[in-house]
């Protein structure tokens, strides 16, 4: 803009200087004429006429100059006028994008804030389906097979996903508990391992039967181990079977009763604590 202004004050002083240097020679043209009227000396016609001709020429120059000084004054304010309307635009501009960047910049900054409690958040997850896990699998050691569902979890390092597997579990668990069902696995009857059927209700208590029908009795969890009691009264062995076939839908639903063994062992209620 000072270079404009510059400009624009050069111009002017040109324009005010060619003006007084053509009024200076007029003057000196019309001075001399009289100086010669007045010394008497009669001058030739061709010659005033020449000199007012000179005259005149100089009186439209004055003019011409005086016009092309107006019009360059008149651009030269109009291109100051726009390089002004053009400076208060760009500081306008100028202060937004200050106010946008400091914005941005407080929007950077609760991001970060966002992110931290996020990563806090995620950790107390991994730490809360840690315990979680682990509580579920010393419950499973404790309770009768098939009573609390595997861990679904493993290799999963998301903290969402893996505490909705464990809310997951812990309702089917709970849906478990609530149900009886008939299960394959193997138990101690005294030393020796033994395939059998085990009909458990719910987590309070459990019957097996071999796999030929011949021998039957309660069970119970002992130090993670599925223990086995055989029945000795045949019309218990006879009701724990009729149990089995109505459970699994082979005969009409009937009252019958069956041998109660522990309804709580001890290792359950050390896992549960």
């Amino acid at each position: 803009m000072r270079s404009v202004e510059s400009r624009y004050c050069s111009s002017a002083r040109l324009g005010a200087a060619t003006v007084f240097v053509l009024a200076v020679a007029v003057l000196i043209a019309h001075g001399l004429y009289q100086k010669a009227v007045a010394d008497g000396i009669s001058a030739a016609p061709e010659q005033v006429l020449a000199e007012l001709d000179q005259a005149n020429a100089l009186r439209a120059e004055i003019s011409r100059e005086q016009s092309n000084w107006r019009q360059e004054q008149e651009k030269m304010e109009l291109l100051l006028t726009t390089i002004r309307n053009q400076t208060r635009n760009c500081q306008a501009q100028a202060s937004r994008d200050r106010k946008l960047r400091q914005q941005r910049l407080e929007e950077v900054t609760a991001l970060g804030a966002n992110q931290k409690r996020l990563a806090d958040i995620e950790t107390m997850l991994d730490t809360l389906c840690e315990r979680v896990e682990l509580s579920m699998e010393k419950l499973r050691s404790a309770h009768f097979p098939g009573l609390i569902p595997p861990d679904r979890a493993q290799g999963i390092t998301d903290p969402a996903g893996r505490l909705a597997l464990a809310i997951g579990r812990m309702e089917e668990a709970a849906g478990r508990c609530r149900n009886s069902s008939v299960e394959l696995v193997v138990g101690l009857l005294g030393d020796q391992e033994l395939t059998v059927k085990l009909l458990r209700a719910g987590g309070a208590a459990a019957w097996w039967v071999s796999l030929d029908g011949q021998q039957a009795g309660t069970a119970k969890m002992a130090s993670g181990k599925l223990v086995l009691t055989r029945a000795i009264d045949m019309r218990d062995i006879q009701n724990i079977n009729m149990a089995f076939n109505v459970i699994e839908g082979r005969v009409t639903p009937a009252w019958m009763l069956l041998p109660a063994g522990r309804l709580r062992p001890e290792s359950i209620e050390k896992a549960s604590k």
